[in-house]
């Protein structure tokens, strides 16, 4: 039986720099979206397909509002867009994000740098013993940097990564949250009384299952910079599919601790 280890406290001297994040922007050929508010990519179509629960995906979006969906775009933004939800979704911090004025947000699949192929897999081998012999084919890396919130809010600032590691059969993400990456908690609200909630971390299936990053939607989610799930500070890891009907997987406990 395979043992699973959530962490919810800080382990190690503190959150990571910048500097470990894969590589990204301008430089590593990046796309970057419009900066606006409530806006998506177009579909971007991939080399090597994505398995998210148990579905085979050869296409993706990416959408300001801090998350990737498969099957459709979800450009816009409210206060009831929560967890559970009709839609395939892989949210890093899915709140009100708003870049007319701070940020930019950018994506890429990277099949070439055999560096960063060969980190994630690395990475997958160690957190999941199961998968020692997976080898990523493709990274699917999306970076929001520097991203203020709505209503054109750029005195606060966000910034995390969402990688995707697949070899077409087996897919992993990676979320990284640096140790400056999270100011602000929820975008000041486009149905006022009505407020928006903290932002939400995690997946869902479209179909019911669904699998939140602990103090995903409360203000606890200040913590992800610190909080872990493989023993490194602001870096979380999940396997996503192939998931056999079941939900998503989370690293794998192997050092006793």
């Amino acid at each position: 039986m395979k043992l699973f280890l959530v962490l919810g406290l800080c382990l190690g001297v503190g959150a990571i720099p910048r500097g470990l994040f894969y590589p990204y922007g301008p430089s590593s050929n990046d796309t970057a979206l419009e900066q606006s508010d409530d806006t998506s990519s177009n579909e971007i179509h991939l080399e090597t397909e994505i398995v998210f629960f148990d579905d085979v995906h050869s296409s993706i979006f990416v959408n300001l509002n801090g998350h990737l969906s498969f099957e459709t775009e979800l450009p816009g933004y409210n206060a009831d867009f929560q967890f559970p939800m009709p839609y395939k979704v892989i949210a890093g911090f899915l709140s009100d994000i708003d870049t007319t004025l701070s940020g930019d947000v950018y994506f890429r699949e990277e099949t070439d740098d055999r560096s960063a192929l060969r980190r994630a897999s690395e990475e997958v081998g160690k957190h999941f013993p199961s998968f020692s012999e997976f080898t990523a084919s493709s990274l699917f890396i999306a970076t929001w940097e520097d991203v203020g919130r709505y209503n054109q809010n750029f005195e606060e600032i966000n910034t995390f990564q969402i990688i995707i590691a697949t070899d077409g059969t087996n897919s992993f993400a990676t979320f990284i949250y640096p140790e400056d990456g999270i100011s602000w908690l929820k975008g000041d609200g486009k149905a006022l009384p009505i407020e928006d909630p903290p932002a939400q971390a995690g997946f869902d299936s479209g179909d019911g299952r669904t699998y939140t990053l602990p103090g995903s939607g409360t203000d606890q989610v200040i913590n992800y910079v610190k909080w872990t799930n493989v023993n490194v500070p602001g870096v979380w890891m999940f396997q996503i599919g192939d998931t056999f009907g079941g939900n998503i997987g989370q690293p794998e406990e192997t050092d006793g601790k």
